[in-house]
């Protein structure tokens, strides 16, 4: 589903140049639908390469919603953005991405995964890790069993909706806060931004969407953190892109433990959860610069 007129002039108030951005991609990248008896699935295919970023989009809103990384990326790579948010399950999310890739003729990727779509990535990593090649996490977190909160699921089913929702958009705020300035320009791209997320988040979040995210944030951490066994056979590489300051940052330490092949990019400290979008090109540059170095790996 995109955008309707209101919501466009909307964002084209707050920021004409970045409004003219994301009209531009709406126009050169149309969604393509993928249909079997065990659901629907929508993507986003596009760009040029060697290899394939693969980002999901679920919980707060589907694949448009990852438009930055789709143009931060497709320079260099093809990039593939799918919408898993109808899915609640490990092995039917995999199945879904499964499919997209079969249909596009690509046989192993790099997953990209920021905050939520790190959960999603790893997800899919654990179900089908001889199809990744590479991960690129950023500010995400690393399974912990004592995040297996079946009680979140519990409450979100008895909660009438309109509260949960209220709970999630305040989360979400939480996580866009930051302490230092920052210049004017990017000041009104972050707006833009926040703005974006907040339109997105009010037309398609629904309970199912967040009832499935949360399901898979449950299975994940559920079966336990990374272990050197369940790692050994994997050949690829782990990308880290963090900051200091960023709610999730505790985490980096049980990565480190498990990953043989691991690498860590720091963003400046004083931007928390939003570092990414803060420093955009340097943050999209940073992950094509991991990407060339799989290639000049590969034998």
């Amino acid at each position: 589903m995109r955008m309707n007129r209101q919501d466009r002039r909307k964002l084209e108030a707050i920021s004409k140049t970045e409004y003219a951005r994301f009209e531009a991609f709406l126009k050169s990248h149309q969604p393509k639908n993928i249909t079997w008896d065990g659901g629907t699935v929508s993507y986003l295919f596009s760009g040029e390469g060697k290899r394939c970023a693969l980002t999901l989009a679920g919980g707060w809103g589907g694949a448009d919603m990852l438009y930055e990384t789709i143009l931060g990326l497709e320079g260099d790579s093809r990039v593939l953005a799918v919408d898993v948010s109808s899915f609640a399950g490990p092995k039917e999310l995999a199945e879904a991405v499964d499919r997209v890739l079969d249909a596009e003729g690509i046989d192993r990727v790099v997953l990209v995964g920021q905050s939520m779509g790190g959960i999603l990535g790893q997800v899919y990593f654990r179900e089908n890790p001889d199809r990744v090649e590479g991960m690129v996490l950023i500010n995400t977190i690393a399974p912990r069993p004592e995040r297996c909160k079946k009680w979140a699921l519990v409450l979100l089913r008895a909660l009438p909706f309109r509260v949960f929702k209220l709970f999630a958009k305040k989360s979400l705020a939480r996580l866009g806060r930051y302490k230092t300035d920052i210049p004017t320009e990017i000041e009104e791209r972050l707006r833009f931004k926040n703005v974006f997320v907040s339109i997105n988040f009010n037309r398609l979040v629904s309970k199912s969407r967040i009832s499935n995210a949360l399901e898979l944030a449950y299975h994940l951490n559920g079966r336990g953190g990374y272990t050197l066994e369940e790692l050994n056979g994997w050949p690829g590489r782990l990308h880290l892109i963090t900051s200091e300051d960023d709610p999730y940052f505790p985490d980096i330490e049980l990565f480190q433990k498990a990953f043989s092949r691991i690498s860590l990019f720091h963003l400046p400290k004083g931007y928390g959860h939003v570092a990414p979008q803060i420093f955009r090109d340097e943050f999209f540059a940073e992950i094509r610069r991991f990407i060339r170095g799989l290639e000049s790996e590969a034998p």
